[in-house]
């Protein structure tokens, strides 16, 4: 048995809640750690530090069985041109019904359930198939992972808000893996599909928990459930042009970072830490007509250490004006930071690997970090 064939999707829907719960901060809202400070200590004041102005910081992003694969090419007039491709593996029911493994298959479809759109929101998209040759394993695979693929399967036309892309399969395709369906090769025999567009006008997100290929045989319907999943990325343009401020966008192998520019430290305990980062979602409004530019929902803050390690800190939900960041592991590391300790680089926001999308923010002025703070005497 292949291990990689095993659904690996069963919690990508808590994903984000399990990280956001991770790393929030505590019950009470009230400062912490004022039972640190002694008696000579000081009134408690906000202590707000500013940031350089974010520039990009190259990333890897792990697109591998993410919670959906995004396929498609779109030439969007402000952020330039990207290509993706989409491969999906899947795995055989557990158990067939009698009928199913005595009798051929009659018909099969592919369906994708389409959750997500980037580009021309209305016009129909031709939507391509072609058939993966080799093993391959979507565990840490990045986005710049290259998969060898075969000849073309068949092509179906596709509105882009369907909810459900339902692509039958061609009879020769069903013939070629009847026996193989209704036996027990299937995991080791077939290793998924890549999905693409013949066309530029849109980039399509497909969730994998939750797309299938259906076949019939005899009256009975058996579903082959999606698996492993991967999403590449080829070589994006880049914006052809930028408002004021930073430009972030998923999927283009940058994350926004900048510095704390604290000048002199203060002799002070940290009760309370929180980045606030101001998001202007305009990029998702003002545009061309029927095209659809998402604004990214969710952000993931980063320590980056002077040697280069990488730590997620903590997560935030875009709320109506900013991302705000607050979790334990901020506040001790920041705490380390307001001493002069911690060997702090910089701090950087992407997009959570598991969101896999293409969609867009602008940050509009620098990060600012406030910090409660209770100065204590010597």
């Amino acid at each position: 048995m292949i291990v990689g064939k095993r659904n690996p999707h069963s919690m990508h829907r808590i994903f984000l809640a399990l990280l956001i719960v991770a790393l929030a901060a505590c019950d009470d809202p009230s400062p912490v750690g004022i039972d640190l400070v002694d008696e000579q200590s000081g009134t408690p004041y906000v202590l707000e530090v500013p940031s350089s102005q974010p520039e990009s910081s190259a990333v890897l992003e792990a697109t591998g069985n993410a919670a959906r694969a995004l396929f498609g090419t779109v030439d969007d007039p402000l952020l330039g041109r990207t290509e993706t491709r989409g491969y999906v593996d899947f795995v055989a029911p557990t158990v067939l019904t009698q009928n199913f493994e005595n009798t051929p298959i009659e018909a099969a479809s592919l369906l994708l359930l389409t959750d997500y759109v980037y580009g021309d929101s209305v016009s129909e998209i031709t939507v391509s198939l072609r058939s993966v040759d080799l093993e391959w394993s979507g565990t840490g695979a990045t986005s710049d992972t290259t998969i060898f693929v075969g000849d073309v399967v068949t092509e179906s036309l596709q509105r882009p808000q369907s909810g459900v892309f339902e692509i039958p399969l061609p009879q020769d395709w069903v013939a070629q893996w009847d026996t193989t369906m209704r036996g027990t090769t299937f995991a080791d025999a077939f290793h998924g599909f890549e999905l693409s567009t013949t066309t530029s006008s849109a980039v399509i997100g497909t969730q994998v928990l939750g797309s299938s290929i259906r076949a019939i045989a005899a009256g009975d319907t058996s579903f082959f459930s999606a698996g492993r999943s991967l999403t590449r990325v080829i070589d994006p343009t880049g914006p052809s042009a930028v408002p004021a401020g930073y430009v972030l966008q998923d999927g283009q192998g940058l994350a926004a970072a900048f510095r704390p520019q604290l000048g002199q430290r203060p002799t002070a305990v940290l009760n309370r830490g929180i980045v606030r980062i101001p998001a202007d979602t305009s990029l998702s409004v003002d545009t061309p007509h029927a095209f659809a530019r998402p604004p990214i929902e969710t952000l993931q803050l980063d320590w980056i250490s002077l040697d280069g390690t990488r730590t997620a800190i903590a997560a935030a939900v875009r709320g109506s004006t900013h991302f705000e960041f607050e979790s334990i592991q901020l506040h001790d590391s920041l705490s380390v930071f307001l001493q002069g300790g911690g060997g702090l680089d910089r701090l950087q926001v992407r997009v959570p690997d598991q969101e896999n999308t293409l969609s867009v923010i602008l940050l509009p002025t620098p990060p600012v970090l406030h910090l409660a703070v209770t100065p204590v005497q010597q």
